[in-house]
């Protein structure tokens, strides 16, 4: 903070606006007070729900010392707004400043405590005490995929109705084989006159055992001895063949999936794609940081197009010439058609209710 604000503050009745993500109550704050919310001595303070709280972090241990390092005598009039109600934002539908730095601006408080960005445009009209923070980038939200580990996770590799099909094909063909061994008459149950050594007489179990074992790799043994018996089984065979291929490529086509569900690293992967929408908060620093360099994007191609209309140079050259990726443009109408949020709590709200992952939520840092 500049050292002729300081001396401007001694000796008057000094206003300040503090934002909290908590309701409390308009009050006014004397220098006993403020000594006493150091990190050290920290006084429980009463809102008006009647609940008990503690006022704690950096800004309050800047609070403490200002009437110090001010020489403030008088009291400190501290108005506390709720965030929710009070949202912290630069420019309005007319292009105004307003809130926060409308307040600083026309100098109807004299200091404001908040998580404050720092910023170009605020630098030019407001002081910042330090430690200050520069807008260093953002982040990209979004809810942390849940894998879950199940014992009958291949089953769900085929629909729930392709596995009822599986099965009632199964008891089918090993009724038809218990049917046809007990009325064909070549069957080895009809004519073990015929046969010299013991063979397999098909009853109702062994039909089952056959049309089971023949969707794995040893086989279902000995085939039936009747001609209508043996087609049949061919038949299933063709059957689970096509079964245990579809079976086998969907299943390597689902754990390459599995694998292949991470979410997107950085605002380059984010604005090349169109599976998953983004936004932000209304009239941000991070809005406004995206809203600028698209502006930016936009002049830098109606200054080359200025130069290359004027230029000699061939359309050709002029394609591949061009000087800039539109990235960010992309990135303002993909926000705007998600729609942006009015505040941060409903931006991390829609996250967590995405349960797909199809939603990520761009926050400054």
């Amino acid at each position: 903070m500049a050292a002729d604000f300081a001396v401007e503050l001694k000796n008057k009745n000094v206003t300040m606006v503090s934002i909290w993500p908590i309701p409390v109550k308009t009050e006014e704050i004397t220098n006993k007070v403020l000594e006493n919310h150091e990190a050290q001595n920290r006084d429980k303070r009463m809102f008006e729900s009647g609940e008990s709280t503690e006022f704690t972090g950096m800004a309050i241990v800047k609070l403490a010392s200002y009437p110090n390092k001010f020489n403030v005598q008088e009291k400190f009039h501290l108005q506390v707004f709720l965030a929710r109600k009070y949202d912290i934002k630069d420019l309005n539908e007319s292009e105004t400043w307003s809130r926060l730095i409308c307040l600083l601006i026309k100098e109807n408080v004299d200091m404001v405590v908040s998580d404050l960005t720092t910023t170009l445009e605020r630098e030019e009209l407001i002081y910042f005490d330090s430690p200050n923070y520069y807008q260093s980038g953002y982040a990209i939200i979004f809810r942390k995929p849940v894998r879950e580990r199940s014992l009958f996770k291949f089953m769900e590799v085929l629909k729930s109705e392709v596995w009822v099909f599986i099965l009632g094909a199964l008891i089918l063909t090993a009724s038809l084989l218990w049917f046809l061994e007990k009325y064909s008459p070549s069957s080895a149950r009809n004519s073990l006159d015929k046969y010299n050594e013991a063979v397999r007489v098909f009853e109702l179990k062994e039909s089952f055992w056959l049309a089971t074992t023949s969707f794995t790799t040893q086989g279902g043994g000995d085939l039936p001895q009747n001609l209508s018996g043996r087609i049949l089984s061919s038949t299933n065979w063709l059957f689970v063949v096509l079964i245990l291929a579809t079976f086998t490529a969907n299943l390597a086509a689902y754990l390459t999936v599995e694998r292949m569900k991470t979410s997107v690293k950085n605002l380059d992967e984010l604005a090349h794609q169109s599976k998953i929408n983004f936004s932000g908060v209304r009239n941000s620093t991070i809005h406004s940081y995206f809203l600028n360099l698209a502006k930016a994007e936009d002049d830098i191609y109606m200054a080359w197009k200025d130069i290359f209309l004027k230029s000699k140079k061939n359309s050709y050259s002029g394609v591949w010439n061009y000087p800039v990726k539109q990235k960010f443009q992309q990135v303002v109408e993909a926000i705007e058609g998600a729609g942006t949020v009015s505040s941060e709590d409903e931006g991390f709200e829609r996250v967590l209710k995405d349960e797909n992952i199809l939603f990520t939520f761009i926050h400054d840092v």
